[in-house]
């Protein structure tokens, strides 16, 4: 190509007897090409052999023109280095500073924020180093002709190329900082203090580095790292990642890395990125690694006027405390990004494993450490999101609020656990992970080893019931005096007070069962849907359906929806007479995905990407929706509003009537861990980030 104009000069085919296609990242399936430019003008390209190396290499030369020489069948080295200077150089990965390791004190969590591209002078092997305008490790250097160096760089849609012509002339400062002293590079120790860090801990103390590139060094720390007084405690670490020749030149740089965080954030196979929503915008940008980046920490990057700031730290909280404190001390201002509507925001330094429970004014919300070993109980105010209490807990999940006690499971074991104070009240040792629920007077425990019942305000066991054969209990619903349990055993009714068994119907159950005070409606493994009498257990009706059963949901309209490997069929909760049916996404169990009213019912299609209503008496589709990405929660419906959750990390409100679009938000994480949980005035979910949203359910625009 021409360099000036990337014209096309003139093409020529390459011969490689490797198999075409395949991943191009893969060396196995790709074909293997290089190419190199020498002085003179012309052009070797090197080709590799077939897949199980009965060929040679290949090395294709062409003259300026395109004519092609003679091909050789090894490729060529350089054995020896250039007689008239020697110089020993390293490999220079594109944004690395060119300087031996050695010297690079403290950048082990930083460097500075530009894209280097490197030159070597072949007369006196003078080593360059030139920042660019983008961040390091966003571009790549597809090669050079003459005084031109030509960058490619990913675009959020495409990408494009950069020619880059080296010019000589008088900079005020070294051309490896873009003409900046590095005597006006600010003290990194000083875009924090002591005082700032109190909001995190009293205690912590500065160890400051400096940097050195080849023979520039900065006479000021580049880098300041702050030691916590305990091992327990979140090491904060600071650094100018760039000082820029103006307020204009540093913003652009900070806005092309901030895109390429954006890009590795949206990148579906890059599962190491999450970021804070709130801590965008104004000069800030948090990202923070989400539940399967064990050990990798986050950053904020911060851009007041020509100085672009880094923090690191592997604590979500303290990035989104600290980020505001940097850019204050650097003579910014701002707010951040609010929350939608009346809503608010809480960062954990976990990643939430419950969904959010709601009671007397408070959000109870559990959260498990990054490594999966540690657990936090968070008690939040329900108006402003503002902790009452955080206490590390062994409990794993929790189940229930109720009368000032919050109860949760832990390994082999069940808790009650102060509302008020996180303490925990009592614990019931369980021989095995069994789940439980909240009764009326007891906690029943269910599982493997049946249901035992124990007094809810002290943990007594009162009561315990086992399936003959030991079969596991795999659903339990209490409805009036009576506990209702199925499992591999079948259906059984039991006193809620004594555990005496009411009634017994084997072959029916597993998880497909659901209660009210009209029936019990249940499925067996032939393919059978059923309503029993509650009291007796007797058949009211007995409907063949095709395939296993997974789910059933009761609506308010008299309509049983039982789900099945990917079908959903509309049942008469009266007569059990089939009214429709309907093929949606071929999952199993309780998949959460199928959502009910009096009036419609919500189904995603076979592709996931699309949600129908469908009206209830006759399964006519009322309309469909496409949603962006994937669902990653279940459909939930609340009045005339319905939410779904996408595995983008965006919550979608639409009209539960027409289908329409209300809103949007965008939660920066890249997996929804909890909800959405409707309590209140509030829609509530959270993600892989540890951030818990209080969305207003009154908001009306994206």
């Amino acid at each position: 190509m021409d360099p000036n104009t990337l014209r096309q000069v003139w093409t020529r085919p390459l011969t490689s007897l490797r198999r075409p296609g395949g991943d191009a990242d893969d060396a196995d399936t790709s074909p293997g090409v290089e190419l190199q430019v020498s002085a003179e003008g012309t052009t070797q390209v090197w080709v590799a052999g077939d897949d199980l190396g009965f060929t040679d290499d290949y090395v294709f030369t062409f003259t300026q023109d395109g004519q092609l020489l003679p091909a050789l069948s090894a490729r060529p080295t350089l054995d020896s280095p250039l007689d008239r200077w020697s110089q020993p150089l390293q490999r220079l990965e594109f944004g690395e500073p060119p300087a031996p390791a050695a010297e690079l004190e403290g950048f082990d969590s930083a460097r500075p924020l530009p894209a280097y591209l490197t030159s070597i002078e072949s007369g006196s092997g003078r080593l360059g180093a030139f920042p660019l305008d983008i961040p390091a490790s966003s571009g790549q250097l597809l090669g050079t002709a003459g005084d031109l160096a030509f960058v490619y760089v990913k675009d959020e849609n495409s990408g494009h190329i950069t020619a880059y012509r080296r010019v000589r002339g008088h900079l005020p400062g070294p051309a490896a900082l873009g003409g900046v002293d590095p005597a006006a590079w600010p003290d990194a120790c000083t875009l924090l203090t002591a005082h700032d860090l109190r909001i995190v801990a009293d205690g912590y103390r500065p160890v400051p580095y400096r940097w050195a590139l080849g023979d520039l060094t900065w006479p000021k720390p580049a880098t300041c790292d702050w030691i916590p007084p305990t091992d327990s405690g979140a090491v904060v670490s600071v650094s100018v990642a760039w000082v820029a020749r103006s307020s204009a030149e540093a913003r652009a740089l900070f806005d092309a890395a901030v895109s390429e965080l954006r890009r590795d954030c949206d990148d579906i196979d890059d599962v190491g990125c999450d970021y804070d929503p709130v801590a965008d915008g104004d000069g800030l940008f948090s990202a923070m690694p989400d539940v399967y980046s064990v050990g990798r920490r986050g950053n904020t990057l911060v851009n007041v006027g020509p100085v672009i700031a880094e923090l690191n730290t592997d604590s979500p909280s303290v990035l989104r405390l600290l980020g505001p404190r940097i850019r204050a001390n650097l003579g910014g201002s701002g707010r951040g990004r609010p929350v939608h509507g009346s809503g608010w925001s809480h960062v954990t330094d976990s990643w939430l494993s419950d969904a959010p429970v709601v009671d007397g004014g408070v959000v109870y919300v559990m959260g498990a450490d990054r490594e999966g070993g540690r657990y936090t109980f968070y008690a939040l105010e329900e108006a402003t999101g503002r902790p009452r209490w955080t206490v590390p807990t062994s409990v794993w999940s929790f189940f229930a609020v109720a009368d000032g006690v919050v109860y949760g499971t832990a390994e082999e074991r069940t808790c009650a656990i102060d509302a008020t104070t996180g303490r925990e009240r009592w614990r019931y040792q369980m021989p095995s992970n069994d789940d439980a629920v909240l009764g009326r007077d007891h906690v029943y425990v269910f599982g493997e080893n049946g249901v035992v019942a124990l007094d809810k305000a002290t943990g007594r066991q009162r009561w315990r019931y086992q399936e003959r054969g030991n079969e596991e209990i795999g659903t339990l619903s209490e409805v009036g005096g009576l506990l209702y349990a199925s499992g591999g055993g079948g259906v059984v009714a039991l006193d809620r007070m004594s555990g005496k068994v009411r009634w017994h119907r084997a072959r029916l159950g597993g998880r497909a069962m659901a209660v009210n005070k009209r029936a019990v409606y249940a499925g067996d493994g032939d393919g059978y849907a059923y309503a029993l009498d509650p009291a007796t257990g007797r058949t009211r009706w007995r409907t063949r359906l095709s395939g296993s059963i997974g789910s059933v949901v009761i609506a308010a309209g008299g309509t049983v929806y039982v789900t099945g490997e990917g079908r959903t069929y509309a049942l008469d909760a009266t007569m059990g007479k089939r009214r429709w049916s309907f093929l949606g996404e071929p999952v199993q169990e309780d998949s959460g995905r199928v959502a009910a009213t009096q009036d419609l019912a919500y189904i995603l299609g076979p592709d996931e990407r699309l949600l129908h209503a469908l009206d209830s008496a006759s399964g006519v589709q009322r309309w469909s929706r496409a949603l962006p990405d994937a669902p990653s929660t279940e459909v939930v419906i609340h009045g005339e509003a319905g939410y779904v959750g996408d595995e983008e990390g965006v919550l979608h409100a639409f009209d539960a009537v027409t289908g329409t679009d209300r809103w949007s938000f965008q939660t920066g994480a890249r997996h929804i861990m909890v909800g959405p949980v409707v309590a209140g005035d509030h829609i509530y979910v959270g993600g892989s980030n540890g951030i818990l949203f209080a969305l207003s359910c009154r908001m009306s625009a994206n």
